[in-house]
């Protein structure tokens, strides 16, 4: 988030840090056994959360190379985590319906939180936690106590990047991608005839970029897109 990290997960277990400005390796842990499938780096670049196809969530020190918290989620690979309130609570999402958060703090569980379908997707930003089931119903939850705040029926359930300052949203449904901004109409954006594989939106929120099962990279300039 500041800009100076990347963290990239492995399929071999391995967590990565490097540093954007001098391509220096910073960190490296034996993260998971097996692929790691979601990663959230934390604002400083120093701490990062990992969910892992052996189900479980861990949240590691990159300056030591520690692993702080060691949690168990799901009986199954875990899709997603995201990190809210200020880096205090980690969420999980697997292939179910079921969320689970726990307290960075303490490491113990903080709440479960049963969607309507399974999980197709999952943010988090500042307090709130965002998800997008594989129906294509969105929601937008408090992360404190998991109270829904807010819903959306995109009629897309792929990969989905998320601004809550704007509440500008954009989901990928195979190789169409729709964006939407808070009490607007919404566009749809072709990234071809491959899989959109993974969605984001730059900070300024005036481009959507997507990476396609083909290794293309497709941007679009939405920044004139009706409020």
């Amino acid at each position: 988030q500041s800009g100076r990290r990347v963290a990239l997960g492995g399929t071999d277990g391995t967590l990565w840090a490097v540093d954007t400005r001098t391509l220096g390796l910073v960190g490296r842990i034996d993260a998971h056994e097996g692929t790691v499938n979601s990663v959230a780096l934390g604002p400083a670049g120093e701490l990062a959360a990992t969910g892992g196809a052996d189900g479980r969530v861990r949240v590691h020190d990159l300056r030591s190379g520690s692993t702080i918290h060691d949690l168990e989620a799901f009986d199954g690979p875990v899709r997603e985590v995201a990190v809210v309130d200020g880096w205090s609570t980690v969420v999980a999402a697997g292939h179910g319906p079921g969320l689970i958060a726990w307290s960075l703090g303490a490491g113990s569980r903080r709440w479960d939180l049963t969607l309507g379908a399974g999980c197709a997707g999952l943010r988090g930003t500042g307090g709130s936690v965002v998800t997008v089931d594989v129906e294509g119903e969105v929601r937008l939850c408090d992360a404190s106590n998991r109270r829904q705040r807010g819903s959306l029926r995109t009629g897309r359930s792929g990969p989905m990047a998320w601004c809550g300052s704007s509440h500008q949203l954009a989901i990928a449904d195979h190789d169409l991608i729709g964006v939407w901004r808070y009490g607007g109409e919404h566009v749809d954006l072709e990234a071809g005839s491959s899989p959109v594989c993974s969605v984001d939106l730059s900070v300024d929120l005036r481009w959507v970029a997507s990476g396609t099962a083909d290794g293309s990279i497709h941007i679009w300039s939405v920044g004139d897109l009706a409020v």
